[in-house]
């Protein structure tokens, strides 16, 4: 299903790639055989945050933000349903699919080993079909690129600069402070007009900042160097230094989840190229 997960390049939610015949080692484990509408969406992305994250049930209208994925690890994804269940104490015969504390979304075989697809509220006791099966629910959820939109109310301190001009910008990127550079990285990344050279360059400048501290705002830039990669045509891939650049300052970065930012935009790069 297009544009169902978000386009992160590192997501807490997507597992390792899974195959075919780990299914069978799963399905052993947890004791009931999955749609295969839900392998087959795992085997094109084993799990993730949503960007289609919402679903309408009789006008009553529900945010799912993930998806388990699937794993032979007892400790990821949809194994870890028995820890849930038994530490909210949801019924037997469910496969959780997403949720946190008393919300949870499930593969439901009480009735058929043909699951349909309920939500649960443990504090209510309330549950409901929320569709028959898996790829009905797949098809049923909605949502669009503003679910990927930062709200900056939410963020925002008195005294904060969110507005930049371009040559603001290049000041805040090169010398800024870690919030100036943020909101600058927010307001250029999500312009439709901003030159995608221009970007590159600026997402650099900000891989490479120094001090303590700083692995947030990096990560904040190798998601955007990642989108940017992504929606880059091949030419400009292909002649911008600036990313293999980028990439290879990551990789020698102290912190482990940057080197892996590193591997995956590298990963990317080589693709698009």
């Amino acid at each position: 299903m297009v544009n169902l997960f978000k386009d992160m390049v590192m997501d807490p939610y997507q597992l390792e790639e899974v195959k075919s015949d780990d299914f069978t080692i799963v399905e052993n484990k947890i004791g009931l055989k999955l749609p295969q509408s839900y392998k087959n969406l795992m085997m094109l992305q084993n799990g993730g945050s949503l960007n289609k994250n919402k679903i309408t049930i009789d006008q009553n209208t529900i945010t799912i933000n993930y998806l388990m994925g699937a794993s032979k690890d007892s400790d990821e994804g949809i194994l870890q349903s028995e820890y849930f269940k038994n530490e909210w104490g949801l019924p037997d015969n469910i496969v959780l699919l997403s949720g946190e504390g008393e919300i949870w979304i499930a593969l439901d075989y009480r009735k058929s080993m043909n699951p349909v697809v309920t939500y649960f509220d443990v504090e209510t006791e309330e549950d409901f079909i929320l569709a028959d099966n898996f790829e009905d629910f797949i098809e049923n959820l909605y949502g669009n690129s503003e679910n990927d939109q930062i709200n900056l109310d939410d963020i925002i301190f008195e005294g904060d600069k969110t507005h930049f001009s371009v040559e603001e910008a290049e000041e805040a990127f090169e010398h800024g402070t870690i919030s100036d550079k943020s909101f600058a990285l927010i307001q250029y990344a999500n312009d439709l007009n901003t030159d995608t050279n221009w970007l590159l360059v600026q997402i650099n400048t900000v891989i490479n900042t120094k001090g303590d501290f700083n692995e947030g705002i990096i990560s904040e830039a190798a998601e955007e160097l990642y989108k940017t990669i992504n929606k880059a045509n091949s030419e400009i891939i292909a002649k911008d230094k600036t990313i293999t650049d980028s990439i290879s300052i990551m990789k020698n970065h102290r912190d482990y989840e940057i080197q892996k930012y590193a591997e995956k935009i590298e990963q990317l790069h080589i693709q698009k190229k």
